[in-house]
């Protein structure tokens, strides 16, 4: 059996105006925070937002969503912050972002308003802990001395891990002739297929779902028909791992570890989760949602009929409401319709499709 999981690529490249595809966000990405009114200093110096997922940082602008940044975590080496301040800025935190991404390397830097009493180099630096911590979830390791708990030898789960089931005696084929010393414990969780030896439980190997490419069950010289290969992901350069058993692996429990990796690839948990309960959950799904509305906006993949006529303007409205309030003083026009002096909207938007939205 094999299967595409659409490598995770997000935490590992740094993109530039990205396809509608690489700018929303992949199954189990989801928003720690959100910052308006960010300026590129190495673009075109206009006002952009910033999107802190748990996989990587979203830079787009707020006139032109289609000129965008995406910096994945694990391509950042180093971060530098500096204050400014003068006449047409006023006070501000200047965050420079040292990344390197297919042998290139990168220098952005962003500038953000110290009035608005958010850092976002604070929050680029907390952010950027939580996702070292949580690299278990989306890489393989081998020999943690941390994956056992101390007073029962078992398996030490994760935050938000929840085991499946275990099966003993499972033989791992590492090519060492050994075979007393390969036997152990193959565990299959919500995120991962966990095998840790029976012997010393230092020896171990953590593999989470989202780094499989396939499950195939083969033929071995000692235990007949059963075992199983596990093969990974590009990430990995396909490598691949053996698993055996004279009992358990056979073509049904092969066919059982796929339907665990599907079910486990459809909303696959990949960092630790800041959302607590119904609380947190509502207002990072509205935000995907908005993002997934933006690109389908400003990418030109949605049909544009008279029924969706208002909801266009208010996307168009959406967009554009980060923008800085410094800059927005030269915006700002006569409304005839409303007898007041007032911002200017963006074009083809007109205060009737505002009413429009309200209602």
């Amino acid at each position: 059996m094999s299967f595409d999981s659409n490598s995770l690529w997000q935490d590992r490249q740094v993109l530039f105006d990205c396809s509608k595809s690489e700018f929303i966000f992949r199954q189990g990405e989801e928003t720690y925070k959100t910052m308006s009114n960010i300026e590129d200093l190495k673009g075109n110096n206009e006002l952009g937002t910033f999107i802190f997922t748990n996989l990587r940082l979203i830079w787009y602008n707020n006139k032109n969503p289609k000129i965008n940044q995406t910096i994945g975590y694990n391509c950042i080496e180093n971060l530098e912050k500096k204050s400014s301040d003068s006449m047409m800025t006023g006070q501000s935190i200047i965050l420079t972002i040292f990344c390197r991404s297919d042998k290139n390397k990168y220098e952005l830097t962003y500038r953000s308003s110290s009035e608005s009493g958010h850092d976002p180099y604070i929050n680029l630096s907390n952010i950027l802990k939580l996702y070292e911590q949580g690299r278990m979830y989306r890489e393989i390791k081998q020999n943690n001395e941390n994956i056992c708990n101390q007073d029962n030898k078992n398996l030490k789960l994760l935050k938000d891990e929840k085991l499946i089931d275990k099966n003993k005696n499972i033989y791992y084929d590492n090519n060492n002739n050994n075979d007393d010393n390969n036997y152990g414990t193959l565990y299959k969780t919500n995120i991962r297929l966990i095998w840790i030896n029976d012997k010393n439980c230092a020896i171990n190997l953590s593999i989470p779902w989202i780094m499989i490419s396939s499950i195939k069950g083969e033929s071995h010289p000692d235990f007949g028909n059963n075992a199983v290969r596990i093969k990974l992901t590009r990430v990995y350069n396909n490598a691949a791992y053996v698993f055996c058993s004279k009992e358990v692996i056979n073509k049904e429990y092969c066919d059982i570890l796929y339907k665990i990796m599907i079910k486990n690839l459809e909303n696959p948990i990949l960092s630790i989760s800041l959302r607590k309960g119904d609380e947190g959950e509502a207002p990072r799904d509205k935000l995907k949602e908005k993002i997934g509305k933006i690109a389908d906006m400003v990418y030109g993949q949605e049909e544009i009929s008279d029924k969706n006529e208002d909801d266009q303007a208010g996307m168009i409205y959406l967009i554009n409401e980060g923008r800085n309030k410094q800059n927005n003083i030269n915006n700002i026009e006569f409304s005839k319709e409303l007898g007041i002096a007032c911002e200017k909207l963006p074009d083809k938007v007109t205060i009737s499709d505002l009413w429009k939205i309200i209602k």
